[in-house]
């Protein structure tokens, strides 16, 4: 299969969809003041999921970390009401906004305020939460993952994570985790200075790939040099695509 290097230089961010589903038993909601809340364990650290992936702590704490700095504190860690198939976030879909991530043990406990009944998803939430149903949530980003044993079970032991966003979710059904797995067959460049996501698929990877050939091949490229081949490629992309 096809593909680049997993990682982030930069404000450019390479690697495949992943995501973690945390079942509505974890997840509490409440009412303050005529705002909604949605709270309780966000995120999980070294545990075998449902999709057969283990999160490391230690790189689940990065990412919150980094996703803590540049979303929570400007208030843009916005939430969709069911998971995309892209790490782009669509305004339009938002229905949460996580207002605080903190680790706790290996679990990572969030809360979110639901959005006001102005925006469609957040009114839907809103009736949801009303009825007195409950909701699970579920991490999104892109990262990567080699195959392992854990506690003598096999998995997929991701050793790369980039947070782009906590959705609300219903429980997901044997459907759902065959979107999954298609989800992640998908790798995608994502330029976080101007919220733009470009697929790879064969014909732009063919066309990135003819980019690099006059990389330096004396010592092989280093990921400074391939990064910056890979934003050159994804500024000519974007022109060419206006």
């Amino acid at each position: 299969m096809f593909g680049v290097p997993v990682g982030k230089v930069g404000n450019l961010t390479v690697g495949r969809m992943m995501s973690q589903f945390i079942c509505e038993d974890e997840i509490m909601s409440e009412e303050v003041g005529g705002d909604y809340f949605v709270e309780g364990i966000f995120m999980q650290g070294d545990v075998l999921n449902n999709n057969k992936r283990v999160y490391p702590t230690n790189i689940l704490e990065s990412a919150v970390e980094e996703y803590a700095k540049t979303k929570i504190a400007n208030k843009t860690a916005w939430g969709e009401l069911g998971h995309p198939d892209s790490p782009k976030i669509n305004l339009d879909k938002v229905a949460i906004l996580v207002e605080s991530l903190t680790k706790r043990g290996s679990d990572f406990y969030g809360r979110g305020k639901v959005c006001h009944e102005d925006c469609p998803m957040g009114k839907i939430l809103r009736g949801l939460l009303k009825t007195g149903g409950k909701v699970g949530v579920s991490s999104r980003g892109l990262g990567s993952a080699n195959p392992t044993k854990f506690r003598e079970e096999d998995c997929n032991l991701v050793d790369a994570f980039n947070l782009r966003a906590i959705d609300v979710v219903a429980d997901p059904s044997a459907p759902d985790a065959m979107v999954e797995a298609i989800r992640e067959e998908k790798q995608y460049i994502l330029d976080d200075s101007s919220g733009s996501v470009v697929e790879l698929n064969e014909e732009t990877y063919k066309l990135f790939e003819s980019k690099i050939e006059v990389l330096p091949v004396k010592s092989g490229p280093n990921q400074e040099q391939v990064f910056g081949a890979i934003k050159n490629f994804l500024t000519g992309l974007r022109s060419n695509t206006k």
